[in-house]
């Protein structure tokens, strides 16, 4: 579902842009680009903390933590303190962007947080083609191959626009767009 949303200037600072898309659909390049043009906004990543937790690319430790801890253990990791992230943002009236991709786990999490601290909730989706998404999770530092088909499956799921009874705020092709669209409501924009 698609609803437009225009800036007002008494635009609150209690929002929160969640940008949902498959791998490689530009997600994380989007938020760096609009935190150029509204640099209050807090970019809660939590892709970041997940990467953070072992040095990219030993594969080795990867697979003895992995046995030792259980496979979710950095997503749990990344998890909670992306959620306690977010609560410290929100008590100190932040704007705050995040990124999801298939976690609805996650998200009923970011919500109920939202609720709390009333925070108006922007749910955008960044929905390029599956080849471009492909091409573009390739070129990322420490690509594995079976990715793909990760990929593919995400790209499936948000294709259907409402994914997983997410209603979508506005639905874009491309980041150039979503960036537009973003520095248009941001609260602290320049």
């Amino acid at each position: 579902m698609h609803r437009d949303i225009q800036a007002t200037p008494m635009m609150t600072r209690n929002v929160l842009y969640i940008i949902h898309g498959p791998c490689g659909s530009g997600k994380s390049s989007t938020i760096r680009a609009f935190r150029t043009v509204a640099s209050d906004v807090a970019f809660v990543d939590f892709d970041f903390v997940k990467d953070s937790t072992f040095r990219l690319g030993d594969w080795d430790q990867w697979r003895k933590t992995e046995s030792e801890l259980g496979e979710p253990w950095r997503r749990d990791l990344a998890r909670s303190v992306g959620l306690h992230w977010i609560k410290e943002l929100a008590l100190r009236k932040r704007p705050i962007v995040t990124e999801l991709c298939d976690t609805l786990d996650m998200e009923l999490d970011i919500r109920a947080l939202a609720a709390a601290f009333k925070y108006t909730i922007y749910n955008f989706l960044l929905l390029p083609s599956l080849e471009t998404c492909i091409i573009q999770n390739r070129t990322r530092a420490g690509h594995v191959p079976f990715e793909d088909a990760k990929v593919a499956r995400s790209h499936e799921f948000y294709s259907r626009q409402v994914y997983k009874g997410t209603l979508y705020t506005a639905i874009f092709a491309n980041p150039s767009e979503l960036i537009h669209k973003l520095t248009e409501i941001s609260p602290t924009r320049r």
